[in-house]
């Protein structure tokens, strides 16, 4: 069977972050069905329109990678009850001259420290995603909650039911995925 070719990113740029750390767990429970390829976006500025007759090389570079991928699964952290200013940005960029997102197929995970995991932020990123015209996966749901006591120190997941959820996620995610694109 082919795997799946999905590119992830995260909505944090904390070197140590837990959503960074949940993408490359996924990486690790999926690695048979899923061949997924992690995208920093450290190095996007700030959306900026005047940019756009001279774009930066990261920024084309991120709209290039989106584009060569029919499936994206992106894991937020919450921030204030929504998600990030930098994954908003993310999204700004990929959504202008032309909007990369168009007719994706994109998975929504998070960690928090929080009691609720991210619940709050995947609900407005589902809202921003769809006006966007991508499809969402709507079930199952990854919100890892208390996250600081789920990970070892070097980012492993150590939580037998996270791992668990996770596998089931990306099974899931993959026959959502082959809906839409056989």
């Amino acid at each position: 069977m082919n795997k799946l070719k999905v590119l992830s990113f995260q909505g944090s740029l904390r070197e140590k972050s837990f959503n960074k750390y949940l993408l490359e767990n996924l990486k690790d429970i999926s690695e048979d069905i899923i061949d997924l390829n992690i995208f920093d976006i450290a190095d996007i500025p700030l959306y900026n329109e005047d940019l756009w007759n001279n774009p930066p090389s990261s920024v084309l570079n991120f709209k290039k990678d989106v584009d060569r991928y029919n499936s994206i699964i992106i894991s937020t952290p919450e921030y204030n009850y929504s998600y990030s200013g930098v994954l908003k940005n993310s999204i700004d960029w990929l959504s202008r001259n032309p909007n990369i997102l168009n007719r994706k197929v994109v998975g929504i995970m998070g960690a928090s420290t929080g009691a609720i995991g991210t619940a709050r932020a995947q609900l407005l990123l589902r809202s921003t995603l769809a006006t966007l015209n991508t499809y969402v996966m709507p079930k199952p749901e990854i919100f890892l909650s208390f996250a600081e006591s789920k990970f070892s120190q070097d980012g492993k997941l150590t939580d037998k039911d996270s791992i668990d959820r996770i596998r089931i996620y990306s099974e899931e995610f993959v026959k959502f995925s082959s809906d839409f694109y056989k």
